[in-house]
């Protein structure tokens, strides 16, 4: 799986600031503070596991398919065919859901995508390559 996926941007600033700000000699207090968080939060970051922490859970069911999208989108299938493909390979949230995943994977990779039903796959690939 991608680092997309894998850690919680926030997470990881705020560990690394934490850090760095406890190695320079600042008190917990004090990070807390320039970070605008708790004390506790500060304690936690400070002592605590880089990967325990930051790491993201599945926040949606349909991450689990989350290769499968991007290959599927790369490849020029539309968004209303990898839904129901999903949803043949056990998916069972709603459209939008599902929608809306696709769109922050678009965005995020830099996916071309085809609006009109009337370009093809192909025509996509002959589209990237010019």
């Amino acid at each position: 799986m991608d680092n997309f996926l894998d850690f919680d941007e926030r997470c990881v600033q705020l560990f690394k600031l934490a850090n760095d700000y406890h190695a320079a000699g600042l008190s917990k207090l004090k990070i807390a503070k320039l970070l605008s968080v708790s004390r506790q939060t500060v304690i936690k970051y400070v002592g605590g596991d880089f990967e325990a922490l930051c790491r993201k859970t599945l926040r949606s069911s349909i991450d689990a398919y989350h290769d499968y999208i991007v290959e599927s989108l790369e490849s020029g299938i539309s968004r209303k065919d990898i839904y129901y493909r999903v949803i043949a390979m056990g998916f069972k949230g709603k459209q939008t859901c599902a929608y809306d995943y696709m769109n922050k994977l678009i965005s995020h990779y830099g996916i071309e995508i085809s609006i009109y039903k009337t370009t093809s796959a192909e025509a996509i690939q002959i589209k990237k390559q010019i």
